[in-house]
């Protein structure tokens, strides 16, 4: 058994065996089998409750032309489908990887393309091709219940082929199926404007003193539970052709599982609800079906009498739903009562033990009755949403202790004093400058975390995570986050990244007038001219992003009343091209710009790099710093001092190493009277 099969070993969790409803441990291997089985078998294998009879006719918003999703199939988006598909990844239960569907596409699309045929005529009995075995992924680091872990399914790739296929026709029309209230599994949407929402509405709310609650909703196994019925009726409502909701149909109804534990696997079930994890078709079928919830939301005045300022609202990315409303009972029930409604009709139940609500400038008396209509405890700011501190005031160091704790992390699980300079470098560029790209991108850190995050990477590079005093930086740490062009190493400077990312927001507001975050912003201020903005009492986040309008203003201009970013090609704004403006230089170094293109090993790179900087511990250098050494070079046993310049080109050896390189590779002639640079 490998180390990560150990790590991933089950022996024992809490629960009641078939045979006994007595809670107890269950160790013995088929106990944990027939638990496992019976727990998923209970949920994905068991028949919905039948819903009350329901009309959707009108309420889901215009149907769209779709008749095109149902045409027939091409070989091209076969071959489409199969080559954006990941490599690499888990075969199903049958054995064929989607790798061996890339290699032999030549000899097996005549026989794919008869299956497709069939399966496009419903004839084709999708009952043993439609297989798939479920991996227990764990949801946090210590499981001791069958409810901690994650049910993903790893489906045969035939299948997995045919649902990508549709999914790749679908995507292109989800913008227009689903809300912008809804920012998963969709293309130019970021779940942070979700975020950025929630934190601008609780802010307004506080500043204005209008009592309200944002209450955060957890759903049962969301994608567990969905009712195939009522996933027909919202298709048939939104306008999708039959023929295309029949093959989504002949998919769900063949599809069978089996638990894979401990490299064992139990029987199969026949799944009667619910939504594979894993499969590419599920998270866009899960997030039309939830549709129908903000669609819900949409009516949600009417339902409501008396005045309201601000109807309520549903953040959502997938199933994580945040939704925002007036501490009245009016809006209370009546968002209760769609709730209930909906998980009737859907499957999609509310988790009460997971759910919480958060009061604003709401009275301890109210706050008690808002828990006993919503059914859940109440929780101060600050809480966490999506990762992300959320709350009305800037967030405390304790806040930040999950980034830092990531850093940690990473740095426990590497072998530094194994790994070359180059390899140090490749993750700190690639993993270390990454993990607070999150916070980034909607918080403008505090000066003590950029310096703490800074020190981290510093110290990972230049001494193996040990204790780094400047003098064991062989480069200053602001030298290496310059770009490559400007004599750099191309480490991001984080503080630089971080203003990037904000001007994001500034961008939105000029140029996307139809984004959640700026029509947010339009309905809570009256406004989203940034400049107007400015002498407004807005949340912190937005305060921090108005800090930016000086640069921003310097970097756009206007064509036609058209507003362009200065520093792209075709006037949108990137945040890379504002990272590049803002640690740009003006000296470029023809030198540094030939040297990362030297086809060699990234340690190499390195070497040089060090080399050009003039900062390799040579006597020279070292008695700069203060290290007592001889004062002659020991290559060549003259009394001239071992410098840069000396030790590579002027010394006896290094000539002599030179010459042979030059009569081996026919160089031209050398000129051993230059500098190391411009040699």
């Amino acid at each position: 058994m490998t180390c990560r099969d150990s790590h991933n070993n089950i022996s024992e969790l809490n629960g009641a065996s078939p045979t006994s409803q007595v809670r107890h441990t269950i160790s013995d291997p088929l106990e944990l089998e027939s638990a496992f089985l019976q727990h998923f078998k209970s949920i994905l294998g068991s028949s919905p409750s039948h819903p009350p009879p329901f009309d959707l006719s009108g309420k889901l918003g215009p149907q769209l032309e779709l008749s095109t999703l149902g045409i027939p199939f091409t070989e091209s988006e076969i071959f489409q489908a199969i080559s954006h598909l990941a490599s690499g990844k888990a075969s199903g239960p049958d054995g064929f990887s989607i790798d061996f569907f890339k290699k032999f596409w030549n000899i097996i699309k005549i026989d794919l393309m008869r299956a497709f045929q069939a399966f496009q005529d419903c004839s084709l009995d999708l009952s043993e091709l439609n297989k798939a075995y479920i991996s227990l992924v764990p949801k946090k680091e210590s499981c001791t219940e069958i409810s901690d872990y994650r049910p993903i399914s790893v489906i045969n790739s035939f299948v997995k082929i045919i649902t990508k296929v549709l999914a790749n026709r679908i995507q292109p029309y989800i913008k227009d199926l689903v809300s912008p209230l809804q920012t998963a599994f969709t293309k130019n949407r970021s779940i942070m404007e979700s975020y950025m929402v929630t934190r601008e509405f609780i802010s307004f709310y506080h500043k204005n003193k209008l009592p309200a609650v944002l209450y955060n909703v957890d759903f049962a196994k969301a994608f567990d539970t969905i009712s195939w019925t009522f996933l027909t009726h919202v298709l048939i409502e939104r306008g999708f052709p039959p023929s295309l909701i029949s093959w989504i149909l002949q998919i769900l109804r063949s599809s069978s599982s089996t638990i894979k534990l401990n490299g064992d696997f139990s029987s199969f079930f026949v799944h009667k609800r619910g939504l594979r994890q894993g499969d590419p078709l599920s998270p866009l079928l899960f997030i039309i079906v939830t549709d129908a919830l903000q669609s819900f939301f949409n009516n949600v005045t009417s339902l409501i009498s008396g005045p309201i300022l601000i109807p309520p609202r549903a953040l959502q990315y997938a199933d994580d739903t945040i939704i925002l409303m007036e501490a009245n009972p009016r809006s209370l029930l009546v968002v209760s009562e769609i709730l209930s409604n909906f998980a009737q009709l859907s499957g999609l139940r509310v988790n009460d033990a997971k759910c919480l609500f958060v009061p604003i400038s709401v009275s301890a008396p109210a706050i008690n009755h808002i828990s006993s209509i919503l059914r859940c405890q109440a929780k101060e700011l600050p809480i966490t949403y999506l990762g992300l501190p959320l709350s009305i005031r800037r967030p405390k160091k304790i806040h930040f202790q999950p980034l830092i704790s990531a850093f940690q992390r990473k740095l426990d699980g590497w072998k530094a004093r194994l790994l070359s300079l180059g390899g140090r470098l490749t993750l700190v560029k690639s993993v270390l400058t990454a993990l607070p790209l999150h916070f980034m991108q909607v918080l403008k850190l505090p000066p003590w975390l950029l310096r703490h995050l800074e020190g981290i990477r510093r110290r990972f590079f230049w001494k193996e995570n040990n204790k780094c005093l400047g003098g064991h930086c062989l480069v200053n740490w602001a030298k290496c986050c310059l770009p490559k062009a400007n004599g750099g190493l191309g480490i991001l400077d984080l503080q630089r990244q971080n203003q990037a990312l904000l001007l994001k927001w500034l961008w939105k507001l000029k140029h996307e007038p139809d984004s959640v975050w700026t029509s947010t912003v339009q309905l809570l201020y009256g406004t989203s001219d940034a400049d107007q903005l400015i002498s407004r009492s807005v949340s912190y986040g937005l305060v921090d992003i108005l800090q930016q309008v000086p640069f921003f203003n310097l970097s756009v201009m206007s064509e036609n009343s058209i507003a362009t970013w200065k520093w792209t090609a075709n006037g949108i704004f990137s945040s890379s091209s504002a990272y590049g403006v803002l640690s740009n230089t003006g000296l470029i170094s023809k030198y540094h710009l030939a040297l990362w293109k030297v086809k060699s090993p990234p340690r190499v790179k390195v070497f040089l790099w060090i080399l050009l900087q003039d900062r390799l511990l040579t006597q020279q250098n070292l008695i700069v710093r203060g290290w007592p050494c001889p004062t002659s070079c020991p290559c060549c046993n003259t009394s001239l001092m071992e410098t840069t310049d000396h030790l590579f080109l002027h010394c006896q050896y290094a000539t002599s190493i030179w010459s042979l390189v030059q009569t081996h590779y026919r160089l031209p002639f050398l000129n051993f009277t230059l500098d190391i640079g411009n040699f």
